[in-house]
């Protein structure tokens, strides 16, 4: 039987063995391992030329979706008035002048004691129905009476049905004295159709907080103790003010149908002695730098990825993943001219390269907004000098997207055709490294096996002549 120290000295042997007659698969690993990392770097690469294209398609649009027909507003007084603008605005400046903000309507009850119980005992217990007249809507109420309910109990009664029956209207029990109390109600909207009636239909508690026929046909104003509303008339409820000349009212301070894509925010008034303040729509430069710095920012992370996965260093003779590829070594070029060369849709005597308008290209290929005046004088010449640039027919974002398309398309794209033979290659690979291994195992396994039988053999014949020698020398002695 073979010892520890023989078996030990056995799997050393069979381990060198081994590892001496695997240098072919070996050499099949190592060219695995580069598939590997060539698919790899497809995969990073395919994502930053998505990230691109998703970019350059922003920038390709046209027309009320284009990414340059942004505008922002400005106003000579904020605390007046400010606005936002769309792609439909016009740039232009307009004049503002604002005689009344619009209004939420406001109705006040009578002042009442608030631990007095003059309400329920006037009115008597039981169910009692009013309704609430919002804006066309009818909305009837109901409020149990009970007697001894004091007019703070009636009024918190009151608030609580109101605000949970849905009408547009918000009630509060206000203490207006450190004894009394009045009953306030705030439509939920401004404006005059939005003017708030109330009326009893069953009872007349409604009559008891002084919301009388009268009162509340008659708009009558609230006084100190008497019940009515914070605006006697209902005109009084819209804002009033004029834009250009033309005097406008409405209903909401948020006006959006004056000036062709301009929302107005109408926060203060003016005095009749008061100038105008002034509106000025332009073209909002800083969104349109900030849209175009991306562009510049998604290229280049995409160009220089792909300036170093095609290296090959001369000193070390050692090659990038992509290096040597004509496929991927042609689209560089192709996507460092892109940016470079003239766009022939734009208008006659308009900029017609990416230099024209302060963005310029290194000696990597790189882009970079090197002349922020140049963008900005171009932008408030005439914004099309920027746009035509990229959205034109023959423009970078849109020969930049179908560039980029035909690499990365999931059905017909470059990259996937390079994509699928690497993988190809990879499972051959695995296929025959697996069979070398399993060929290598066997004949390792065999010259094991004959080894041990070898080893068995000798200790046998070892043994043999052990006892041979030792009857030998019995005998002589």
């Amino acid at each position: 039987m073979a010892s520890v120290s023989d078996i030990s000295a056995l799997d050393q042997m069979v381990a060198q063995y081994r590892l001496s007659k695997r240098k072919p698969a070996q050499a099949l690993e190592t060219k695995r391992s580069a598939l590997n990392i060539r698919l790899a770097v497809l995969a990073d690469l395919k994502t930053k030329l998505k990230t691109l294209m998703t970019t350059a398609e922003d920038l390709k649009k046209t027309g009320t979706t284009s990414k340059f027909n942004t505008f922002s507003v400005a106003s000579t007084n904020t605390s007046i008035a400010t606005a936002t603008a769309t792609t439909t605005a016009d740039v232009g400046a307009h004049s503002l002048k604002i005689a009344r903000l619009a209004k939420n309507d406001t109705l006040l009850s009578d002042r009442v004691t608030a631990a007095a119980t003059t309400v329920s005992a006037a009115e008597g217990a039981g169910t009692k129905t009013f309704r609430l007249s919002i804006n066309g809507t009818d909305t009837d109420v109901s409020v149990e009476v009970v007697n001894g309910d004091t007019n703070e109990t009636l009024l918190s009664k009151l608030v609580t049905v109101i605000n949970d029956s849905g009408a547009e209207v918000t009630a509060s029990s206000v203490g207006d004295t450190s004894t009394t109390k009045k009953l306030v109600l705030i439509s939920k909207s401004s404006g005059a159709s939005n003017a708030v009636a109330v009326s009893d239909v069953t009872g007349t508690l409604m009559e008891r907080f002084g919301f009388s026929a009268a009162v509340i046909s008659g708009r009558t104003a609230n006084g100190t103790t008497t019940a009515g509303y914070a605006n006697s008339s209902v005109t009084q409820l819209n804002a009033s003010f004029t834009v250009d000349g033309i005097t406008v009212e409405k209903e909401s301070n948020t006006v959006s149908d004056v000036l062709t894509g301009v929302t107005l925010e109408l926060k203060g008034t003016q005095a009749d002695a008061d100038l105008p303040i002034t509106l000025t729509v332009g073209v909002n430069k800083a969104s349109i730098k900030e849209k175009v710095q991306k562009f510049i920012t998604d290229y280049n992370a995409a160009l220089s990825y792909l300036n170093i996965k095609t290296q090959y260093d001369s000193l070390t003779k050692t090659r990038e993943a992509l290096s040597g590829d004509a496929i991927f070594t042609s689209f560089r070029y192709n996507l460092r001219s892109l940016a470079t060369e003239a766009v022939s849709s734009v208008k006659p005597g308009y900029p017609t390269i990416l230099a024209d308008i302060g963005i310029t290209a290194g000696r990597d290929g790189t882009l970079s907004l090197s002349d922020a005046t140049k963008f900005d004088e171009a932008l408030d010449d005439d914004l099309t000098k920027v746009s035509d640039l990229f959205n034109s027919t023959n423009g970078v974002a849109a020969k930049l997207v179908t560039l980029i398309d035909g690499m990365t398309n999931s059905a017909t794209g470059k990259i996937v055709s390079v994509k699928d033979a690497a993988d190809s290659q990879v499972l051959s690979l695995t296929n025959r490294i697996t069979r070398f291994d399993e060929t290598l195992s066997k004949h390792v396994e065999k010259y094991r096996s004959d080894f041990l039988r070898l080893q068995a053999t000798y200790n046998q014949i070892l043994a043999q002549q052990q006892t041979i020698s030792s009857i030998t020398s019995s005998y002589y002695y």
